[in-house]
């Protein structure tokens, strides 16, 4: 009896011991028919273009790696198309995938690929990181025209009397908003979600509360922006009546609150005009009547400038290099060059140069890298200023008056 027991445990100790060796051995190996552990995956997916029209070709890559090996890329081109990519260099373990994809059915429209790359041992990872949009707005067919006419993709409505006649914008890409401050008594600042289009609006409470003839005497007719801390700012600056003080107010983009106002010194012009930052060195440049006013955003110490050119009304800095260009509204127009190195004095550079005639500016943009500035008048005159020579390189007539300008 005390053998056949003994028997028995030891067919029973052996079975457990091959047991328990199997599920060592075989249970991490079918653990991933189960689980899924998309960080064994890397990938760096690209595209040959961000736009295409129907026809064009459209090359999908992507460098995909893993020590389990790449099994596959599928690929979901918006709801036209599914295709799956091919390995063109490398291995398994880390190899180019890629596909050239032949555009059709494509509206007007963005699309998203959806890329969903697989391991050997069935993990898998899902990026949908990649876009492109059709440029050619409601024309889809092949070999159409390709000068795009620009369309309205959606509007919001600033009513009067809180959100009337913005007058300054300023964009902070990283936080998504636009901002646009209003000619309204009080002044408002209208803030614009960029992915939603949706707004809210801050009321101006420490800005001279003025009006004149139904409008706003103290409205805001400029603004700079100041990305370079933890919290980014808003300085906008008013417009006021001959012998007023403009302000400079504070916001707080981040916080979305009113932080404070500047009182500049009176002066008997329309107001500040015009306005850029240095935000490296954390100083405002205001333009008033002839007037620089510079502002030292860390503790609201001004300093005045008179460039001796009346009517300031666009600026432009290029501030790695130490210098901003203001110029007037003569016809005519003069700029002139100061110096807003911290290091030196606050001072006119040079002698104001003189564009050509019909040239106007009321608003200005800057190309630091190629070192050319850009002055838009009323007129329709674009010229375009050599910041190294300071010299007028050329100029454009559009034809038409424009009033304000942007660049990307």
């Amino acid at each position: 009896m005390l053998q056949t027991m003994q028997k028995s445990f030891k067919k029973k100790l052996v079975f457990l011991v091959v047991f328990s060796a199997l599920i060592f051995i075989i249970l991490p190996n079918i653990a991933h028919l189960w689980t899924n552990d998309p960080s064994r995956i890397k990938i760096t997916p690209s595209l040959s273009s961000d736009a295409i029209e129907n026809g064009q070709i459209l090359t999908i890559k992507v460098s995909a790696s893993s020590p389990d090996g790449i099994e596959r890329i599928e690929t979901k081109i918006g709801e036209v198309d599914n295709v799956l990519l091919a390995m063109t260099t490398g291995d398994d373990k880390s190899g180019i995938w890629e596909t050239k994809w032949g555009a059709h059915d494509l509206k007007a429209q963005r699309y998203v690929i959806e890329l969903k790359v697989f391991d050997k041992l069935n993990n898998y990872l899902i990026d949908k990181t990649l876009s492109f949009t059709d440029p050619i707005i409601g024309n889809d067919n092949i070999g159409s025209n390709t000068n795009y006419p620009p369309q309205k993709e959606g509007e919001i409505s600033l009513p009067n009397p809180t959100e009337y006649d913005p007058r300054a914008a300023i964009i902070d890409i990283s936080l998504g908003y636009a901002y646009f401050g209003t000619n309204t008594i009080p002044p408002t600042i209208v803030r614009v979600n960029l992915t939603t289009f949706t707004k809210d609006t801050l009321t101006i409470t420490t800005a001279d509360q003025v009006q004149d003839n139904g409008g706003a005497i103290n409205s805001i007719s400029c603004g700079v922006i100041d990305t370079s801390g933890a919290n980014h700012y808003g300085y906008f600056a008013t417009t006021h009546a001959g012998g007023g003080a403009s302000n400079i107010i504070k916001v707080d983009l981040t916080a979305w609150s009113e932080v404070g106002s500047l009182t500049l010194p009176a002066n008997a012009s329309t107001g500040v005009r015009s306005a850029v930052i240095d935000a490296g060195n954390q100083f405002g440049y205001f333009a008033e009547g002839s007037s620089v006013i510079k502002v030292n955003l860390t503790n609201g110490a001004v300093t005045g400038l008179d460039l001796g050119q009346g009517n300031l009304t666009s600026g432009v800095i290029d501030a790695g290099n130490g210098f901003a260009y203001f110029s007037n509204s003569d016809n005519p127009a003069k700029i002139v060059k100061v110096n807003i190195n911290p290091l030196n004095p606050f001072a006119i550079e040079g002698s104001p140069i003189t564009l050509s005639a019909g040239a106007s500016p009321t608003s200005s943009m800057i190309v630091a890298v190629g070192g050319f500035a850009y002055f838009v008048g009323i007129d329709g005159i674009i010229a375009k200023i050599n910041l190294g020579t300071f010299l007028e390189s050329s100029s454009l007539n559009l034809g038409e008056g424009m009033g304000t300008s942007v660049i990307d």
